[in-house]
């Protein structure tokens, strides 16, 4: 116990800042919760949406053809491949792929 909590943890921040690390950057899922705010879709199926999406992403960032790609795009393409899978564009027409790339 030589060393404080309070001590570590302003080494850390120290080599955060030295070596100009950003740990508040935008991921895909930041922007999974702002696409399903756009859908007329019912809180219920939200949530399997949200999974679905997500897993999306997870499969996204092991895939090396992703890197370059926006989070913003890797979102809405997880979004809309949830919602294809899921079939919810059959309840809706605005849920067409067509629609589901205008956001």
């Amino acid at each position: 116990n030589s060393v404080r909590p309070s001590e570590l943890l302003q080494m850390e921040l120290l080599a955060l800042n030295k070596l100009k690390w950003d740990l508040a950057s935008v991921t895909p899922h930041d922007f999974i919760e702002h696409f399903l705010a756009k859908l007329p879709i019912h809180q219920s199926s939200k949530q399997i949406l949200r999974k679905h999406a997500q897993t999306f992403v997870a499969l996204c960032a092991t895939d090396v053809n992703f890197i370059a790609s926006p989070p913003s795009m890797i979102a809405a393409g997880s979004v809309a491949a949830a919602v294809q899978g899921l079939y919810l564009k059959s309840t809706d027409s605005c849920l067409s792929s067509q629609n589901l790339t205008n956001f």
